[in-house]
């Protein structure tokens, strides 16, 4: 159980960072990480609590009233450079979409770019 807390703390360490880059590299303001600290905050405090939560949220979604369409870390390479080429993204913002998927494909958990609603 320790290291399933000490290892779920690093990775949303590393998703807060990715939400600052992806803010940074595609100008794009995303929600807030407040929801994310909390998600956090729920694993430091109980780990049994975390498991109930976590199998209530497998999804990490981003989004912005700027992109059209969806694509999730579930699809393959060609699917993410389409979707990417239709919201005109640059070289490095396609790059950090293609690092935050393998990151949670890694993780076994899913990432969703899709419109706000």
């Amino acid at each position: 159980m320790n290291e399933l807390k000490n290892n779920f703390t690093s990775l949303i360490d590393k998703t807060i960072k990715s939400y600052s880059k992806i803010d940074n590299d595609t100008g794009v303001k995303l929600h807030g990480v407040k929801g994310i600290e909390k998600f956090k905050s729920k694993i430091g405090n109980d780990v049994i609590e975390f498991m109930k939560f976590s199998r209530e949220k497998a999804v990490l979604r981003l989004t912005s009233t700027k992109i059209k369409g969806k694509i999730t870390s579930e699809n393959n390479l060609k699917q993410v450079r389409s979707f990417c080429e239709n919201n005109k993204f640059t070289k490095s913002q396609i790059e950090t979409v293609v690092t935050i998927f393998n990151e949670a494909n890694k993780n076994n958990f899913i990432v969703e770019v899709t419109v706000a609603k």
